[in-house]
């Protein structure tokens, strides 16, 4: 299954914030599937289907509505990597943006920002806008608070508290007033689209921070990692709203559509257009998160079928049979047995002491 990529640097930063939130972070790496080595390479990316899994199991873990919120604020800077630097070399608040801009498929392919002319209250500035060229209305309304929390909060550190943005979204946050003051400037309004709103005077702001040789460096940098990047079809988009409609138990195509911001009968249409169609996208994501959940969890078989929005366990069972020609519990058995294989013993065998397998 394709899916949309996101950066490692991104998931390391993240896996920061949730260690200060005191989220184990291991078992959360393992149910996902995602290895420790893998993740420490330098431009390792995951798929974004694996990194939504990883935000779920995140925010289940953490049990409070303030989770996009408080992990936003918990990442400290510098361990959001190329993000922060890019943030930190720029002379202004308008640059730092236009930059991000630019380099903005780093953090999450298929995203982009959208930056318009526009003015608030009698005040001219610039209104910029997070997207993502298919699946923005997919996205969890926490991740997108966790996002503009962490951009506004980012900028507030590098070009101080007179950085003070309006921001909207299409859900209010559930952190106290006090909180949202300090982390935003300003208390954030609900309105049709996450937007936020920077005055001209505001775009102008000096960044403390500022490193125009380590700037340079880094806009080389990232040019190199762009020009590698792959390029992604809108099949992925539906995968991500489905993989998200799953975890509410609701994948429908009316609710998955109306993630996307489309009609159903729109949605039906256009992965037809693609040699696909709504219900073979939602076996291919069952499919791919069931054998995720099988290798990489102890989750049981009746609450893998939960988490795949099945009927009952028996309805789980057949459908992996079609997919594969075996039952759930075997195939699970077969992986366990490979990897057991794999794994050198740690104790050397000492002489007239039986070896067992």
């Amino acid at each position: 299954m394709h899916s949309y990529d996101v950066a490692g640097f991104h998931i390391r930063g993240f896996l920061e914030g949730l260690r200060v939130l005191q989220i184990d972070t291991d078992t959360l790496l393992q149910e996902v599937g995602i290895d420790h080595a893998l993740l420490a390479e330098t431009e390792v990316r995951f798929p974004e289907l694996q990194v939504m899994m990883l935000w779920m199991g995140a925010e289940r873990r953490y049990g409070k509505p303030t989770f996009g919120m408080d992990l936003a604020l918990s990442i400290p800077f510098g361990k959001f990597e190329l993000v922060d630097y890019l943030i930190a070399g720029c002379p202004t608040v308008g640059a730092a943006f236009e930059s991000l801009d630019r380099h903005a498929r780093l953090c999450s392919s298929g995203f982009y920002y959208r930056i318009d002319p526009h003015t608030h209250n009698g005040q001219p500035g610039k209104l910029i806008v997070s997207q993502h060229q298919h699946a923005v209305a997919a996205v969890p309304s926490g991740m997108l608070e966790y996002t503009w929390t962490f951009l506004v909060s980012r900028f507030r550190f590098a070009c101080g508290t007179a950085f003070t943005p309006q921001l909207w979204l299409r859900e209010r946050p559930r952190a106290s007033h006090a909180q949202l003051r300090e982390a935003l400037g300003h208390l954030p309004e609900v309105g049709a689209q996450d937007a936020l709103f920077v005055t001209n005077a505001q775009w102008e702001l000096e960044n403390q921070r500022q490193d125009p040789m380590l700037h340079k460096l880094l806009v080389s940098h990232a040019r190199d990692v762009e020009a590698r990047l792959p390029t992604h079809t809108f099949e992925n988009a539906v995968h991500g709203a489905i993989a998200f409609a799953l975890q509410r138990g609701e994948p429908t195509i009316g609710r998955v559509a109306s993630r996307l911001g489309m009609s159903a009968r729109t949605l039906q249409r256009r992965p037809e257009a693609e040699s696909g169609t709504f219900q073979r996208s939602l076996e291919q994501v069952r499919r791919d998160m069931a054998f995720r959940y099988l290798t990489h969890t102890q989750l049981s078989l009746s609450e893998i079928s939960g988490l795949l929005a099945y009927a009952d366990m028996s309805a789980f069972c057949r459908a992996f049979r079609r997919w594969t020609g075996a039952s759930p519990a075997s195939v699970r058995q077969q992986q366990r047995a490979q990897r057991a294989e794999r794994v050198p013993t740690s104790e050397p065998v000492l002489p007239g002491r039986q070896q067992t397998h």
